[in-house]
């Protein structure tokens, strides 16, 4: 499983705050133990070639019999995060 570590889960809460138009990379320096490291983050949108298996109407079966996600354009389903470490 994946799951967000505290800098990817303020990211998250960032662009859902933001809204749909908020689509700036989040990039910073942060320490690992002894290892600075550079993060960078940008969201990740629905967009509208998704939409029949994961918009709206929520509970209706798409093309594939799965339940829909009630989702609209733009909301935001995931980030990309890429943390590389920053040679001293």
């Amino acid at each position: 499983m994946n799951v967000p570590d505290d800098t990817e889960r303020a990211a998250m809460e960032h662009y859902i705050k933001a809204g749909h138009g908020e689509n700036k990379p989040l990039m910073s320096t942060a320490q690992w133990g002894k290892q600075t490291v550079y993060r960078h983050i940008e969201p990740i949108r629905l967009m509208p070639p998704c939409l029949p298996c994961h918009g709206k109407p929520k509970g209706e079966l798409d093309i594939v019999n799965f339940e829909k996600d009630g989702l609209e354009n733009g909301d935001l389903i995931g980030l990309m995060s890429v943390t590389i470490a920053v040679k001293d």
